[in-house]
């Protein structure tokens, strides 16, 4: 009975590929089987529903990268290779980064502090340290006046390596080399991931940028007793910049509120941000994308992978998340290689997206979300996530059951910037119920229009 029933889920694979060939929709597909389901409920089969049951209980593929080593990647700084690394799988955003790194995995340190990320392959920041990493496989710190530990950390797919060296010091060149190769690599074959993002982590060791610390005082930056006058800060207050009791003005923030920038209360109208949550003048709207039933955003300065708003109660809920390219390269899904993204030729900022195997995609939707074609519909939504470390966002596209389209990121921040990654989602809606007749009403429809045909014989005669 077993070999029976693998040797009718195999028939039905291949008459399920066969639609896909010949490019029969999702929809003619739910409608052939609503039919036989029709049909097996009046002949009492139910051999072709069994094997569209155990179809889709087919497992998903397989993820596309696993763990590497991180001691088989080449990170290193002025020639010397780090002291020690370390790998970790699965998302984590700065503040779980931070406090993975103060349980003490380098050397017992816990008081490791995060100073910034990069997204991509290559930028800079202007934080403490000064951070900058490159494409061409370079990195370093501009602050010359910070020597100490330093923890750079590589995230690719969903895998990530943190790399430890004990006392370095900030140059005015790139000193540091990088690559991909102890973050993962290809299940199959050989390759690594692109990068998605770099962060860099130090130790708050006494030495600052334009001045030296003594007891939590600097002078000359200047800070004395957690008080700046210069800069200028007195007493948690800053004055110049300009902060007073917590509160800014100039730049202008008052009361934990900034106004001109502009928030209140936590809150950021101009620029802006309500309850927390930022959204921006740029509209999802703004994109030269076409074809797509609505859209989301931008939300800016956020990051889908850990935005709010996809949560319970969050504007997009409904939504669940399904995959990503963790690049701004583009390629096949991170996990699943059924989607891809592409750059539009010498563009860093647009391009196209595509289910590539219809097939695979829905059996996945099956499996994992106990999709039902019979009785659901699907909608794909795809996510652009622009760059820009701090001032990047992102928008929510729903191209309905359409399985290819256009993106760019023009309706996610202003001036269409860098891609980050493109992730995506899906819902699901309830069919519209199909009314077919009892067997009964069938017959009775049948001896109906059977006098009906015998009393106009008659009429005739």
């Amino acid at each position: 009975m077993k070999g029976k029933q693998g040797e009718v889920e195999y028939k039905y694979s291949d008459f399920f590929s066969i639609l896909h060939k010949l490019k029969i929709t999702t929809k003619q597909t739910s409608r052939i089987m609503i039919m036989n389901k029709t049909f097996s409920t009046l002949i009492g089969s139910s051999i072709l529903c069994s094997a569209a049951s155990m179809l889709m209980m087919a497992p998903a593929q397989g993820a596309a990268f696993v763990a590497a080593n991180c001691a088989d990647g080449g990170v290193t700084y002025n020639g010397i290779g780090d002291i020690s690394c370390t790998n970790q799988e699965n998302n984590a955003n700065p503040t779980q980064a931070t406090n993975y790194l103060n349980g003490g995995v380098f050397s017992g340190i816990d008081n490791w502090i995060f100073d910034s990320k990069v997204e991509g392959t290559s930028g800079n920041t202007n934080n403490f340290l000064g951070f900058e990493i490159a494409s061409n496989g370079t990195w370093g710190f501009s602050n010359t006046n910070y020597t100490g530990p330093i923890v750079l950390e590589l995230k690719g797919s969903t895998f990530r390596s943190y790399h430890y060296f004990d006392n370095i010091t900030g140059a005015n060149s790139l000193q540091g080399e990088w690559d991909m190769a102890g973050v993962a690599k290809k299940k199959k074959g050989s390759g690594n991931p692109g990068l998605s993002h770099a962060s860099l982590f130090y130790v708050d060791n006494g030495t600052t940028s334009g001045g030296t610390t003594s007891g939590g005082t600097t002078s000359g930056g200047t800070t004395s007793g957690g008080t700046t006058s210069g800069g200028t800060t007195s007493g948690g207050t800053t004055s110049g910049g300009t902060t007073s009791g917590g509160t800014t003005t100039g730049g202008t923030t008052s009361g934990g509120t900034t106004t001109g920038g502009t928030t209140s209360g936590g809150t950021t109208t101009g620029g802006t941000t309500t309850g927390g949550t930022t959204t921006s003048s740029i509209s999802c709207d703004d994109t030269n994308a076409t074809g797509y039933l609505s859209c989301n955003g931008s939300y800016l300065g956020q990051n889908d992978s850990n935005s709010s708003e996809f949560q319970a109660g969050g504007e997009l809920a409904e939504w669940k998340f399904l995959d990503k390219v963790d690049s701004d390269q583009g390629g096949t899904g991170d996990v699943y290689d059924f989607w891809r993204y592409d750059l539009d030729p010498g563009e860093n900022n647009q391009g196209t997206w595509d289910i590539v195997d219809i097939v695979a995609f829905e059996q996945y939707l099956a499996s994992e979300w106990q999709f039902d074609p019979t009785t659901q519909d699907y909608e794909i939504g795809i996510v652009t996530k622009s760059g820009g470390n701090q001032k990047g966002g992102f928008s929510l596209y729903n191209w309905g059951d359409q399985t290819s389209g256009d993106w760019d990121t023009f309706g996610t921040t202003d001036n269409g910037k860098q891609i980050s990654h493109i992730s995506l989602y899906a819902k699901f809606t309830a069919k519209p119920k199909v009314r077919v007749p009892e067997p009964s009403s069938i017959a009775a429809l049948a001896f109906i229009g059977g006098g009906m045909f015998l009393s106009r014989r008659r009429q005739s005669h």
